[in-house]
């Protein structure tokens, strides 16, 4: 019997290092009524080609809950089933211009029509900035109530022992 190398073993366990976006755009749908050729899809791939490495994995991660590519790439995706689930751009009814929305179990991007790729860029990074926030981090903040110690408050302001209501 073979050993694994560590390297082939963190491989397994994590995922691929490198993020092979021409493998992730050859291996994503369309649903919704976008189209691949849509000025939208070609907006999206090409903001990506934009972004450094850590913007990647934050868009991954925002689209599909892992900040790396499975083990065979992006044929092999799975979604919260465990099944294979590819990743899919789906065309969004939302306003204009609006932030895209991640369904990360199913490994989908919601996207809405944007009125030029600068608009579409930005608001796909701040999506992908704000989707590595974690969930409770946008409803609680911490505050320094005067003893030293940190109380969470609801959005309201009001003392709460533990998270946002």
């Amino acid at each position: 019997a073979a050993l694994v190398a560590p390297e082939e073993l963190a491989s397994m366990l994590a995922g691929e290092a490198e993020i092979d976006v021409s493998d992730w755009r050859r291996h994503t749908l369309t649903a919704g009524g976008l189209r691949r050729s849509s000025k939208v899809f070609r907006w999206f791939w090409r903001a990506v080609r934009s972004f450094d490495t850590s913007e990647r994995e934050k868009l991954l991660q925002f689209g599909t809950g892992t900040r790396r590519p499975p083990v065979g790439g992006f044929a092999q995706l799975q979604g919260f089933n465990g099944g294979v689930h590819k990743f899919t751009l789906c065309q969004s009814n939302e306003p204009r211009d609006s932030l895209p929305r991640a369904h990360a179990c199913i490994c989908t991007v919601d996207l809405p029509e944007y009125s030029s790729y600068e608009t579409m860029r930005r608001a796909v990074h701040i999506a992908l900035t704000m989707g590595s926030v974690g969930f409770d981090d946008a409803a609680v903040a911490a505050q320094d109530d005067g003893d030293g110690s940190e109380r969470a408050h609801d959005v309201d302001g009001d003392a709460d022992s533990g998270r946002a209501r």
